[in-house]
């Protein structure tokens, strides 16, 4: 369970990571 939160945690990240990078251009 802890696993799959951590997992969870680093896609929801890296998602944000993907906008704010697409957004800088």
């Amino acid at each position: 369970m802890a696993n799959k939160g951590i997992r969870y945690g680093l896609a929801a990240i890296f998602d944000t990571a993907k906008e704010i990078y697409d957004a800088a251009g």
